[in-house]
């Protein structure tokens, strides 16, 4: 990957401190990983802006605009909410159960290859837990019939209590 967020074309990540940045023999931690639970120091971050085009990246421009023409193995619902995920007795995935908004009964949206479960990090885990995947303990205090104990569901979920301010200093210089 491109280091430089002027020359990348991957527009989910940025550097947070790039020409500014500390040099390793600081005090200041560089992370790896900025979403490993160590919120601190110099780290790369997702971003939803693209720096090429300085236009906001969402799930229609990353993604559905380039596969909205394969209509033979591709659909798009909208207007209903999964409520959970249809399994085999093996625990392959066949389709989802979803609720449309005008309250009609909820109905079985089948796959014949594959289902991809992307509802964001707070969707994903409900859904998950939904249908029956997450912690034992959980699903069972809730009433829900264990298909797959998975204590990771739905856990490490961590709040972003910082913003940022980004700006290309060079624009900034007055000579």
């Amino acid at each position: 990957m491109d280091m430089n967020p002027r020359k990348s074309k991957d527009a989910c990540m940025i550097v947070i401190i790039a020409e500014t940045a500390p040099e390793p023999s600081s005090s200041i931690p560089r992370q790896k990983e900025g979403a490993n639970g160590k919120a601190f120091g110099v780290f790369w971050v997702p971003s939803p802006l693209d720096l090429m085009t300085e236009t906001r990246s969402s799930a229609r421009t990353a993604h559905y605009y380039r596969v909205k023409s394969r209509s033979n193995n591709y659909h798009l619902f909208t207007g209903y909410t999964v409520t959970h995920i249809t399994f085999t007795d093996e625990l392959t995935a066949y389709g989802v159960s979803a609720q449309p908004r005008d309250s009609t009964p909820p109905a079985v949206i089948k796959a014949n290859k594959e289902v991809i479960l992307a509802a964001g990090v707070i969707g994903t885990p409900q859904i998950l837990q939904r249908s029956g995947i997450g912690p034992k303990a959980l699903l069972e205090k809730a009433g829900i019939k264990v298909k797959q104990g998975l204590p990771g569901a739905g856990r490490n979920f961590q709040d972003h209590p910082v913003a940022f301010i980004g700006y290309d200093r060079r624009l900034y210089l007055h000579t």
